[in-house]
């Protein structure tokens, strides 16, 4: 933890406090971008998983 807040530190002086808070930004619209390829990767498969549930349905009533 010490390691990191002097590391924040050096960074802070030698770049200036708003080059880690655009970092800091960025690396959370990365994040929400990510987020939001997953749910339309989802989306798009919903249908897909709907055709292959009677096949699964087979399979769990043979057990």
């Amino acid at each position: 933890m010490a390691r990191r807040q002097r590391n924040e530190a050096f960074s802070d002086f030698m770049f200036g406090a708003g080059r880690r808070e655009e970092r800091e930004r960025e690396e959370w619209e990365r994040l929400f971008k990510q987020i939001d390829e997953i749910v339309l990767a989802v989306e798009e498969l919903a249908p897909l998983l709907k055709q292959f549930a009677p096949l699964v349905d087979l399979f769990s009533k043979q057990e």
